[in-house]
């Protein structure tokens, strides 16, 4: 795949790799490198303007894009939150059961900072989680993901505010505890990428596996 936003100055050039059914999969690189990008292609955001990108053998723009999408389950550097209770930015539909979203704040590591909470999960957060600091509202965006139950889970520098063991709490979750879901992380941090089944580095829009 091939992709640019102005002409003859490719972002991506001749991008390629795969993920299979339960891969863990690293893409580190440097701030402003194309790693977003490469996200926002696979979500349908952008359009390449070479290649093609398959589901299933099937050109991903065969698919209805809800559906699509469905597949997905997205933590970005900076997750929206809504005006409301943390549990409600948790359970996004509603109709999750109280043992689901329990497991998604254990293994988010968002029990760990309820019992600071004037009212447990129930707590109003503020718009866009003005109460909350910026490693909360991360681990309030991967307990949705988590909760979501997508096959897919991109974390698209999803441990920004983490401190050190948080970070590594989570990554014995995609590592030891995702065995069915097939995980894309996205990264500018080269350290806890033990486990992982490959490592990809974009650099100068070049696309290589690490060995």
């Amino acid at each position: 795949v091939t992709f640019f936003y102005q002409k003859n100055r490719p972002i991506l050039h001749n991008v390629n790799f795969h993920a299979d059914p339960g891969e863990k999969i690293a893409i580190i690189g440097k701030n402003g490198s194309g790693k977003s990008t490469l996200i926002n292609l696979l979500l349908r955001f952008y359009t390449p303007m070479d290649g093609e990108i398959f589901a299933d053998h099937i050109p991903i723009s065969q698919y209805i894009l809800d559906d699509y999408r469905a597949l997905y389950s997205v933590v970005s550097q900076t997750p929206y939150l809504f005006l409301g209770e943390i549990s409600d930015n948790i359970d996004l539909s509603r109709n999750a059961t109280e043992g689901a979203i329990c497991s998604a704040m254990e293994a988010s590591g968002v029990t760990n900072f309820l019992q600071h909470m004037p009212d447990a999960e129930k707590t109003q957060i503020g718009r866009n989680g003005t109460k909350l600091s910026g490693g909360e509202k991360q681990k309030i965006a991967v307990a949705r993901a988590l909760l979501k139950d997508a096959p897919v889970i991109i974390l698209d520098e999803a441990t920004s505010g983490f401190d050190r063991e948080s970070d590594l709490y989570l990554h014995d979750i995609i590592v030891n505890h995702m065995e069915n879901k097939t995980v894309i992380m996205i990264t500018h941090h080269y350290e806890h990428l033990e486990g992982m089944d490959r490592i990809y580095k974009l650099e100068g829009g070049v696309l290589r596996e690490v060995e």
